[in-house]
């Protein structure tokens, strides 16, 4: 990490860095529904399921008339679901319904399709919260995980940015080594960091809500957010939006 923030403005790939600090960004908006209801567990474990048992449907299927593929060369990877579907929470019917739609198989007679519910990306985790601080926290930090996005998807924000950080690039003869290394270190080294850390800390106190009697846990979170508030505009807001509430910081 200390290479990075050294020589990362010598190097256009440095800028995936933010795509990465997204990522974190997504685990702060799964663990806030989570935290919210335990139904929503449930959702977890079960959609993730559901795309384990469809990318098992799909190459057992795509390579089945395949010589170098035996009949049984996927009945490892079938029993291991089949013995996860208790955990999840997911039906017989639920797994028919699923071969059902991706293969044609008809479902059998005198059973229902049943489907199994998606858990939703961040934009859908902000529309399941009741209304109150965790909501407005993430409604603020949706901002954040939009233009993060921008770098995860190649759109591009994040393709001029890595022409700044290119030395092959003819916009970067219209920036001086001491602007384009400035602008690394507060557009990609700090946000990176700051977005990664933050969404570990908040995560950290959205936990205090279930377990508010665990002193450890809240004086874990309560320096960490010691340590980031004033460091940029969002941290502030999320401060005040939300984890100066959970920690039960007075003003």
């Amino acid at each position: 990490m200390e290479n990075f923030s050294r020589g990362g403005s010598e190097s256009p790939q440095s800028v995936d860095a933010l795509a990465l600090a997204r990522l974190q960004l997504e685990g702060l908006f799964a663990v806030c529904l989570l935290t919210e209801s335990s139904t929503w567990v449930d959702v977890y474990l079960g959609d993730a399921w559901k795309k384990e048992f469809i990318r098992y449907l799909l190459v057992h299927f795509e390579t089945e008339c395949l010589p170098r593929f035996p009949p049984d060369t996927f009945v490892p990877e079938l029993s291991r679901l089949v013995r996860f579907m208790g955990v999840c929470e997911v039906s017989v019917a639920q797994m028919q319904t699923l071969q059902h739609q991706q293969t044609g198989v008809p479902m059998p007679v005198g059973v229902a399709e049943e489907e199994i519910a998606r858990f939703p990306t961040p934009g859908g985790v902000i529309t399941k919260l009741s209304a109150g601080s965790k909501r407005r926290m993430l409604e603020r930090l949706h901002l954040d995980y939009v233009y993060l996005s921008s770098f995860a998807h190649s759109l591009q924000v994040a393709n001029m940015a890595k022409t700044v950080y290119d030395e092959r690039s003819t916009e970067r003869l219209h920036f001086s080594e001491a602007e384009v290394e400035r602008h690394f270190q507060f557009e990609v080294n700090t946000y990176a960091r700051t977005y990664s850390f933050l969404s570990i800390v908040q995560a950290v106190a959205e936990l205090k809500a279930l377990y508010p009697s665990d002193m450890e846990l809240a004086a874990a979170a309560s320096d960490a957010w010691h340590d980031l508030i004033g460091s940029t505009f969002f941290v502030n807001a999320v401060w005040s939006l939300r984890a100066k509430e959970l920690l039960g910081v007075i003003s």
